[in-house]
């Protein structure tokens, strides 16, 4: 999809905030809802710098994602298991984030994520970053109904729901959101902070 970017017109840099800000209002209510329309403290994502250009951009949420880091077979047999808890296959159509901005750093350029319209999230308040879990239960042991099993016993042990997004934003774990399209910020780094300040004062006017 062809980004949409606003061309700054003052020396701060942030004019085209003003225009961000009507466009979050307008078509990311129930996100804004479920987080007392605080803008503050956002989802953040680690990016590829060499994709981030925009300052203000429409993306897709994945659909079939393949895992980049993940062996195929762990991504499938989790992302089965997300479907048949919860109805969505959270592993694979669903774009991943964090209320910790240097979690995200760790991914990449962090710019700041808003679903568009109607979403789903899913996090779990024990497991920061599943693919650590992955590492660290040396899940590559095992193999056939014994990796089902392992996978099963990892996942149900961190505890997943779908309820209280600003409890998972504070969580500082991995926040898969399933949504068609979101909004993507991008600012310089040191610049992040003001930007959405001023972003939370447009959404109060």
């Amino acid at each position: 999809m062809k980004a949409r970017e606003f061309i700054t017109e003052d020396q701060t840099g942030l004019s085209w905030v003003e225009q961000a800000a009507n466009d979050i209002r307008a078509n990311c209510q129930p996100y804004l809802r479920q987080v007392g329309n605080d803008v503050t403290q956002p989802l953040y994502r680690g990016f590829n710098p060499t994709t981030v250009r925009s300052n203000f951009t429409i993306m897709k949420c994945p659909v079939d994602r393949n895992p980049t880091s993940t062996d195929s077979e762990v991504h499938w047999i989790s992302d089965q298991w997300f479907l048949d808890q919860f109805g969505v296959r959270f592993r694979s159509n669903a774009v991943f984030a964090s209320g910790n901005y240097y979690q995200a750093d760790t991914y990449g350029r962090v710019c700041a994520i808003f679903p568009i319209g109607e979403f789903k999230f899913c996090y779990s308040p024990i497991i920061t970053d599943l693919f650590d879990s992955w590492e660290d239960g040396r899940i590559s042991r095992h193999s056939g109904d014994e990796l089902k099993s392992a996978i099963s016993r990892i996942l149900t042990s961190g505890r997943y729901q779908t309820t209280n997004l600003q409890e998972a934003i504070q969580s500082g774990s991995e926040i898969m959101i399933h949504c068609d399209t979101y909004y993507r910020i991008n600012s310089d780094p040191f610049k992040l902070s003001t930007v959405l300040s001023t972003l939370q004062h447009e959404l109060d006017v």
